[in-house]
């Protein structure tokens, strides 16, 4: 059984009896308060990691404050999105997938951009996908490991110069190619980001 309890402020869930079971806490003021924050640093396209939240009340929030971006690494993701941030785009930023997946992804959901770390995961996404140029996809890189984070590395991304020679492999076949990287979660390394961008560039 779900239950669902608004309290005012902080003080008064504190307040409140400690339930004895699992709970979901949301606050939508801070909600707002760090989308302000990132909104008002980063001028591109803002695109929220549905896997870090994948709850209702976080996806609608941010589709009402303007966010019309979405990472997606699932059917079941892209579901949640089309459901409750509708007209959003969806970036397939997962490079392991099913042909399925593929093909849900892009008959009945929509999602045209997709990521890769492998040549093989592009010949996967041709025999699904039509080259076009309407068509982005994103190639993962690394380019070292960032300090105190969780190095998403290991099970993503390729190395500089095969990024190279799969984003001309992208670009031959006819889609738009672009770059993505992950220094890691929790990365409070600043030097990664710069890294990251210079190796992109």
């Amino acid at each position: 059984m779900t239950t669902e309890t608004v309290y005012p402020n902080t003080s008064a869930l504190i307040a409140s009896v400690d339930p004895d079971f699992p709970s979901f806490l949301f606050s939508e003021r801070e909600l707002h308060r760090a989308t302000k924050v990132f909104k008002k640093g980063f001028d591109g396209l803002l695109t929220y990691a549905v896997k870090c939240n994948p709850s209702p009340h976080i996806i609608k929030q941010l589709h009402s404050e303007g966010l019309k971006a979405f990472d997606v690494a699932s059917n079941r993701e892209m579901e949640l999105v089309r459901e409750f941030a509708p007209g959003s785009a969806m970036h397939y930023n997962n490079p392991i997938k099913s042909k399925r997946e593929i093909e849900r992804a892009y008959e009945e959901f929509g999602v045209r951009s997709f990521t890769i770390d492998h040549p093989q995961q592009l010949d996967q996404l041709a025999a699904v996908v039509s080259p076009s140029r309407d068509i982005e996809v994103t190639t993962r890189f690394k380019a070292g490991k960032a300090l105190k984070s969780y190095d998403f590395g290991i099970k993503f991304g390729v190395m500089e110069q095969g990024a190279a020679e799969i984003v001309s492999l992208v670009d031959q076949m006819g889609y738009t190619p672009s770059l993505c990287f992950h220094v890691g979660s929790q990365c409070e390394d600043a030097y990664a980001y710069e890294r990251h961008i210079a190796a992109a560039a």
